[in-house]
């Protein structure tokens, strides 16, 4: 009896569990069928109004076919589909910052009028299934909410795209303390230079193991050494065995045990899982990694007075204080920024000016001769930011906001010269020839260029004509023009000088004395001008060289910067929200 009694329970117990592991499974069925039905739904949201969307067109099916489509397509469902709906709404964020369809003050949906642009699609999937022991049914109500988003990749400012031989050598300098020689080479330079890669396979590769943007978000900072082994593993798969080496021999330079975040590193903290599939410059990501890890690092520039007899550099820093950034989505990329300080000494002739009326020689500050004069090279290229405005495909187009930064150079320096000059002077009736005056004053040399933070400029790369892999460049490139020379009048002295009128020792007034000397002044200011360009214009030249190199690896110029979109933008990719 007891058996009876307990068996009878468990066979209802038994058919609980199944009629309820069928009412669990319809639960579950039905909201896998909204999420995708809601994906399939949300690729119609390209811009259009409500009322276009819910009509179609001849290119574009209605909404209500779209969502019929789907769910025919994808019912293999527990029980039976009741019914699946779709619904253009606006978003909203959430207590809990999820998105969320707009409801008024009773809660219903608020509804997307014809003529406006609706954010998203909600999709309700109600199904139904008997139950297998117990009478009736169960049914189970699921919605979900999709979007469409367009992504895309863009840059302000990049290495490869600017490599050649002239500037290939600079970098090279830069970069070997970090990345060790055999990277550094010119072949090596040119080589990851037209080189890239798939966010994709960077990220998944095994030294990362990552595969998706929240992954890169919520990853702890990674080394640059399992960087540049996920690099060159991206890079063997697509057949580049030889820039895959450099990589693997990067991955245990001097920088290798530094870390990066990668979402800051590639400019992923607002872009979605689209953007995976952008490829981005080998060289780009190993240059900025390597800054960004080696943070507010000073390097020397060699040779800057190479060729230049008359010139000796005595120091010459690089200080990169902002490294170079890509950007996806609504993040912000930016070029380098840099400091770069120079200081060189001028090895004049004595005297610098002598013919028959001046004679002047250099001296130092403590009255004594001394042929040098000591230069000092202070540029600040301050770099540019850029925020994408409007994103288009078929064609691609990436329009963007470019704000400069403050980009200054100047060269100055100060020379002190001694001497006299030859003037006539009339006094008391008299005229006296030739009285030697001595002058003694200071030369101020400089040469300025700048142009002020805080401009913008619009900036449309459309492609074509434009190609992937080349920006377009807006500004100009920052060079210093020559030098100026300006007479220091605070320091100017000049005379005493005593004369004999009559027999008699008279003190020459100085503004008789200023008077006469000035023009000849300015001529010789002129002529101390004519004997340092020679030695100085060359020092301008290559100082021009040297900042326009730097300038062109890290895209900035004077007043702008060079814009590129990475890859084909992703537009239009249906992504669930909420």
């Amino acid at each position: 009896m007891m058996v009876a009694i307990v068996s009878s329970l468990l066979i209802l117990v038994a058919a609980f569990a199944v009629d309820l592991g069928m009412q669990r499974v319809v639960r579950s069925d039905m909201q896998a069928l909204a999420d995708v039905v809601a994906l399939d739904a949300a690729r119609l949201l390209d811009g259009r109004t409500a009322g276009e969307v819910i009509d179609g067109d001849a290119d574009h099916a209605t909404l209500a076919g779209v969502v019929a489509a789907s769910a025919a397509r994808n019912s293999t469902t527990l029980g039976r589909v009741d019914g699946v709906t779709g619904t253009l709404v606006y978003l909203d964020t959430g207590a809990h910052g999820a998105a969320i369809p707009r409801r008024d003050a009773t809660g219903a949906l608020v509804a997307v009028p014809r003529g406006q642009i609706p954010d998203a699609v909600l999709v309700s999937a109600s199904g139904t299934v008997d139950f297998a022991f117990a009478s009736g049914d169960g049914s189970a109500t699921r919605t979900a909410l999709a979007e469409a988003v367009t992504s895309a990749c863009f840059s302000v400012g990049s290495y490869a795209a600017s490599v050649s031989p002239a500037n290939a050598t600079l970098f090279g300098n830069l970069l070997q303390p970090l990345l060790g020689n055999s990277v550094v080479t010119a072949v090596g330079y040119q080589g990851l230079a037209s080189a890239d890669v798939s966010l994709l396979d960077l990220l998944s590769a095994p030294s990362l193991g990552l595969g998706s943007v929240d992954d890169v978000l919520s990853a702890p900072q990674v080394s640059l050494g399992n960087l540049y082994l996920a690099a060159a593993s991206a890079l063997q798969k697509d057949g580049d065995t030889v820039s895959a080496n450099l990589l693997n021999q990067a991955a245990v330079s001097a920088v290798a045990a530094a870390t990066v975040d990668l979402g800051d590193l590639l400019g992923l903290t607002t872009a979605n899982d689209a953007v995976l599939s952008t490829r981005v410059n080998v060289l780009d990501l190993l240059v900025g990694s390597a800054f960004l890890a080696d943070g507010d690092h000073l390097v020397g520039i060699p040779n800057l007075q190479a060729g230049l007899s008359s010139v000796g550099v005595t120091n010459t820093d690089l200080s990169i204080i902002e490294r170079p950034a890509v950007a996806c989505a609504d993040d912000e990329a930016q070029t380098a920024q840099v400091r770069l300080s120079s200081d060189a000494k001028l090895s004049l002739s004595v005297p610098i000016v002598k013919t028959g009326v001046i004679d002047l020689s250099l001296t130092g500050d403590d009255g004594k001769p001394n042929n040098e004069v000591a230069m000092h090279l202070a540029a600040e290229l301050g770099g540019a930011r850029a925020r994408l405005d409007d994103v288009a495909c078929d064609p691609d187009r990436f329009d963007a906001t470019v704000t400069t930064d403050l980009t200054s150079l100047a060269l100055t320096g100060r020379l002190r010269v001694s001497g006299s000059v030859k003037v006539d002077l009339t006094l008391a009736g008299v005229t006296l020839t030739g009285v030697n005056v001595p002058v003694s004053f200071a030369v101020d040399l400089s040469a300025l260029t700048s142009s002020p933070a805080g401009a913008t400029h619009a900036v449309s790369y459309a492609v074509p004509p434009q190609v992937y892999g080349t920006p377009i460049s807006t500004g100009s490139s920052p060079a210093l023009p020559y030098l100026s020379y300006v007479r220091d009048t605070a320091s100017t002295t000049i005379g005493p000088v005593t004369v004999k009128i009559l027999g008699i020792n008279t003190v020459v007034p100085t503004d008789v004395l200023t008077a006469a000397v000035n023009p000849l002044l300015a001529s010789a200011l002129t002529a101390i001008s004519g004997a340092v360009n020679p030695i100085v214009n060359p020092l301008v030249e290559k100082l021009n060289s040297t900042v326009g190199q730097l300038a062109d690896g890290l895209g900035v110029t004077i007043a702008g910067a060079d814009f590129q979109g990475l890859s084909a933008p992703q537009c239009n990719a249906p992504r669930l929200r909420g």
